[in-house]
């Protein structure tokens, strides 16, 4: 089966980030246990080596001073973050995006797809 290209390097990349991860896991086990650290390691990767060019030295400390900041805990969770808006946008429908309306909409299509279903078609052939 001939795969569309996008698919193939997107499986390459997939799999060089979880070697990437798995590398990092295996050489440095304070990363183990520690997911802000992981990310924190990850995005400086990124920064440092395919994005460099792009900056200047004092923008990169600026980046490296704010992912430390991000692996000691010290900035809020962006777990967290994600959450409260999640219940602020559903307790107040005057601060929710696009976003929203799009994925409850496919969220309600799903729902009406699945009570439509006759479970016995499933199975009966």
């Amino acid at each position: 089966m001939n795969l569309p290209h996008n698919y193939e390097r997107e499986r390459e990349m997939k799999k060089n980030f979880q070697e990437l991860v798995q590398n990092l896991l295996e050489n440095n086990p304070e990363l183990r246990d520690n997911d802000l650290r992981l990310v924190a390691n990850i995005w400086w990767m990124n920064l440092n080596g395919v994005l460099k060019h792009r900056f200047q030295q004092y923008e990169l400390d600026s980046f490296k001073s704010l992912l430390e900041m991000y692996a000691k805990g010290d900035l809020p969770n962006e777990q967290s973050i994600r959450r409260v808006r999640r219940k602020i946008q559903e307790e107040n429908p005057n601060l929710r995006g696009r976003v929203y309306e799009q994925r409850h909409q496919k969220a309600d299509e799903f729902r009406d797809e699945i009570m439509g279903w006759d479970q016995g078609d499933i199975f009966d052939d």
